[in-house]
């Protein structure tokens, strides 16, 4: 996927910035080197362990986690206010997660 996009999108770059008039130094390079390799490799691999390990319904699920750890990193970088209802639906959400993965015996 990573490959494929990087086809579609280098020769805008190439068109639109023109890098070699530009000049980028060490630390930039290896900033956005370390940006483009590093986490995406973590992520991937990250990826594929929960899929091995729980399946890929399970990691379909992420999405019903995003707005818990946005909720919460709001409240400690923001200091936003952690309301009781927020946490009412935060609880639902998880119980909603631990319900489809309970399994059913015959």
């Amino acid at each position: 996927m990573t490959i494929v996009s990087s086809i579609a999108v280098v020769p805008l770059w190439l068109w639109q910035d023109l890098p070699w008039q530009q000049s980028y130094s060490v630390k930039d390079t290896l900033s956005m080197l370390w940006l483009g390799v590093g986490p995406t490799a973590f992520g991937t691999i990250l990826l594929f362990s929960v899929i091995a390990t729980a399946g890929p319904t399970f990691l379909s699920y992420i999405n019903y986690v995003i707005p818990i750890v946005a909720y919460f990193t709001g409240a400690l970088l923001l200091g936003e206010s952690i309301e009781w209802h927020s946490l009412a639906a935060m609880l639902l959400i998880i119980l909603g997660i631990a319900l489809t993965r309970k399994r059913v015996t015959n």
